[in-house]
């Protein structure tokens, strides 16, 4: 049974360019034989006999440089005819490149129903695998390096070897907490994302403030003049940042120290713990942050970490396209027309919490990003700054740059922060 590659059937390819819904990515100079593979592709997909064929022998070795190109940014799907499709999620996948003695099934790999048909997939990789036989499940419980179909699970990373998946950074995650993870991020699932108010026209939205209990009695009211609720009722997301005066070194300093500071650390004869502005299940502290500048004054463009214990910057990585897309990302989160001045990454060692907390590890993880988004929100509003807590990004994209493991400190939340305009 050969294997035929297609290009992702959510996406086209018209006048050297590939599009899928804002994703775009031109293919400059192709050679007439790379432009008739590029057409195989872009119609029904064609096995790589025929695609060496529409390149000739002389493009042979573009053509494998192409197929690896469009693979690993996830163009391109591959088919078992009437048995399964691997369909990429994402646009930045991570190739196997290495195919071990022997297959196991992953355990963080699941099946599930959609559309009528089966589908395997892992939150560990950007693809997932369409069973268009069902009888062919089996073959996915007992994968064998003599099955074409358990090559397309060892690209999915829904087969492993028996030992791909020790260490910490990886047997720390319980299946439910990188499942969570993936799916609620960027870049490792297939649909809409965010706002895409799918229920609208099926069903009517649920009221504003739910129907009130009988009976019901008043309660007293807070001082709305004291110095607390104003500064709650002052609370704001602001999304414009006045660039002709951007946010200082010392208000970012400042910021930073008011929010996540170090006040103290000790032992509770388990693990090293520690005291900050906010709270912390367990005082685990997890959460880092990751300054990503673009425009503030005396501080370089950059991406940066921030040091709770020592107060300081270290300098993680220049600007370039990971920088760059993430940026782009907040700024498209937040609605601006300008990117952002300063995007607050923040990361979690995760560690920190598995190490103490079973089962409820990811979903203390996200408390800990609220109660610190609110925390921010209120030193941005006592400062005068211009706050905005973002919903979601692309780990991948973070992992990429700042060189740190997907696993093992991943990207968890974003906070957008500049000057007011005025």
């Amino acid at each position: 049974m050969n294997e035929i590659l297609r290009l992702r059937r959510d996406a086209s390819w018209k006048d050297g360019v590939l599009l899928e819904g804002h994703i775009q990515m031109r293919l400059d100079k192709l050679s007439p034989g790379l432009e008739a593979a590029m057409t195989l592709l872009a119609g029904d997909g064609a096995d790589e006999d025929a695609l060496d064929e529409a390149a000739g022998e002389a493009g042979l070795m573009a053509l494998q440089m192409l197929l690896r190109n469009l693979e690993t940014k996830g163009w391109l799907e591959r088919v078992l005819p009437g048995v399964a499709t691997l369909v990429p999620v994402g646009h930045q996948l991570v190739p196997v490149l290495v195919r071990p003695s022997q297959l196991v099934l992953s355990r963080f790999a699941y099946v599930r129903r959609d559309e009528g048909e089966l589908v395997v997939e892992s939150p560990k990789a950007s693809v997932r695998v369409w069973l268009h036989d069902p009888s062919a499940l089996p073959r996915v419980f007992a994968p064998s390096l003599d099955d074409p179909l358990a090559l397309l699970l060892l690209r999915a990373g829904i087969a492993v070897a028996p030992d791909g998946e020790d260490g910490f950074a990886q047997e720390q995650w319980q299946f439910h907490d990188l499942l969570q993870h993936a799916r609620s991020r960027v870049g490792r699932h297939l649909g809409d994302y965010g706002g895409s108010y799918r229920f609208e026209g099926r069903y009517p939205p649920p009221p504003v403030t739910r129907p009130q209990f009988e009976p019901s009695f008043p309660l007293a009211r807070a001082d709305a003049g004291d110095p607390l609720s104003q500064l709650l009722e002052r609370r704001r997301s602001i999304r414009e940042h006045d660039d002709e005066h951007p946010i200082t070194k010392a208000q970012l300093g400042e910021f930073l120290f008011r929010v996540a500071h170090q006040r103290e650390t000790w032992s509770d004869e388990h693990q090293e713990l520690s005291s900050r502005p906010y709270p912390s299940g367990g005082a685990a502290h997890e959460l880092e942050l990751y300054p990503l500048v673009r425009l503030c004054d005396g501080v370089e463009p950059a991406l940066y970490h921030y040091d709770p214990a020592g107060h300081t910057l270290g300098r993680v990585a220049e600007p370039g396209q990971w920088t760059m897309l993430l940026l782009e990302y907040a700024r498209g989160a937040a609605v601006m027309e300008r990117p952002p001045q300063v995007v607050l990454l923040v990361a979690a060692r995760f560690g920190r919490v598995t190490w103490k907390y079973e089962s409820m590890a990811y979903s203390l993880v996200l408390k800990h990003v609220g109660v610190l988004y609110q925390t921010m929100y209120l030193v941005a509003t006592a400062m005068g700054l211009a706050p905005c807590a973002l919903g979601g990004s692309n780990p991948d994209a973070f992992a990429a740059a700042t060189g740190l493991d997907f696993y093992d400190e991943p990207h968890v939340g974003e906070f957008v922060l500049g000057s007011r305009v005025g």
